[in-house]
């Protein structure tokens, strides 16, 4: 098959690419690959290359406040799973990988039927970073009620001072008392958004 004579490649198609980019003032890949400037010459939408090093779009408001949009990540377990005892991960609930921005910042939120075999109310579902716990004080948490009658549960944070890259996120239990006791969640949720 012939070669389109109108399509150029290799080092013209490069250079044509150069070009435009030099005539829109973007400069090739350390900057946007396009932007949008108000009347003012601010820039108020930028897709390409961002600040925190990876590709997407920017916006910009009047003020200079930016927000990239990015992907929301989740991830569920219709089934009951349970952490180890007397707390730990739960190794086979939801996890997921999310990729975080240059604000180090995400909205977390956290769902299902959280239960504590001591039958104590007292008893945790909390989130995990990179199989750290890290606890109630900052995040969102579920209470272990003893019995299911407490239904479905949802929190949600936003977590600041997250290291920008990428974070995985699971579940952990920290249930009540100090018999052998072990903490269960069924139809758990676990959803990231990098804001």
């Amino acid at each position: 098959m012939a070669a389109n004579p109108s399509v150029p490649s290799g080092q013209a198609t490069l250079a044509r690419i150069q070009n435009v980019e030099n005539l829109l003032g973007i400069n090739g890949a350390a900057n946007a690959l396009f932007r949008v400037l108000d009347a003012n010459g601010m820039q108020r939408v930028r897709i390409g290359l961002l600040p925190n090093g990876d590709y997407g779009i920017l916006f910009a408001d009047t003020t200079g406040v930016v927000q990239e949009l990015l992907p929301t990540y989740a991830a569920s377990v219709a089934g009951l799973v349970t952490c180890v005892t007397n707390g730990g991960l739960f190794t086979t609930g939801p996890s997921v990988t999310a990729v975080i921005g240059a604000s180090g910042k995400a909205l977390v939120r956290i769902s299902g039927f959280a239960t504590n075999s001591n039958g104590a109310n007292n008893g945790t579902v909390q989130l995990a970073l990179g199989g750290a716990n890290y606890g109630t004080t900052n995040g969102p948490y579920l209470t272990a009620a003893g019995t299911f009658t407490a239904g479905n549960q949802m929190s949600e944070e936003v977590l600041t001072g997250l290291t920008p890259g990428e974070i995985t996120f699971q579940l952990w239990g920290s249930p009540a008392g100090t018999t052998p006791v072990t903490c269960s969640i069924s139809k758990s949720t676990i959803v990231v958004q990098p804001i």
